[in-house]
């Protein structure tokens, strides 16, 4: 990886930079997943852009300054999520498309992950390399559609599927294995 991701998540006193995969893995299911509820922690969740004075919290969709800076938003989302609500998520996708308009198509990905519970873990294929798609979304603009992703039980890949791009999901092209990732289109 050739480039720096320019932003820091700091809940609280607690700050960890995207290169330990915070901003994707922690940011989508905590930062922005109940934009509805407000501040979750004293002081509210904040993302800041370095060299800037934006700041992102929970509850503000206008992400209009960080595309600005050429700034790529991979978000992903457990369906089986028990602790943080996924649907807060989606809504928050979804307030992000409507208020900054068409450009957002180009800089914010969602990824619904069925089965998946926090993070990880759950009946769903829970391991996929969020970081590789957007080192390719930011050095080869190639902005993901579709990230494979896989479950593994007792040491073993025992399921592959793709995770698609929300609003798009997983659907069985009709033959072949159904735990077999090149059976299914994101349709």
């Amino acid at each position: 990886m050739d480039w720096e991701p320019r932003i820091i998540i700091c809940p609280d006193l607690l700050c960890l930079h995207p290169a330990e995969n915070f901003l994707m893995r922690f940011g989508a299911a905590y930062v922005v997943a109940r934009p509805d509820l407000g501040n979750l922690l004293p002081g509210g969740a904040t993302a800041t852009v370095t060299g800037s004075n934006f700041n992102v919290t929970e509850n503000n969709p206008n992400l209009n300054p960080f595309f600005a800076h050429n700034g790529k938003l991979l978000m992903y989302h457990g369906w089986a999520d028990p602790g943080v609500p996924p649907q807060g998520t989606v809504d928050y996708f979804n307030n992000v498309k409507e208020t900054v308009g068409a450009k957002a198509s180009e800089d914010i990905r969602l990824f619904m992950v069925p089965g998946m519970g926090h993070c990880r873990g759950g009946d769903g294929t829970d391991q996929f390399d969020a970081v590789k798609a957007l080192e390719q979304w930011v050095e080869k603009s190639k902005a993901p559609e579709r990230i494979e992703a896989s479950r593994v039980r007792n040491g073993k890949v025992d399921r592959t599927r793709p995770l698609c791009a929300y609003p798009k999901v997983a659907v069985y092209i009709g033959s072949g294995s159904t735990d077999e990732s090149a059976n299914f289109s994101c349709q």
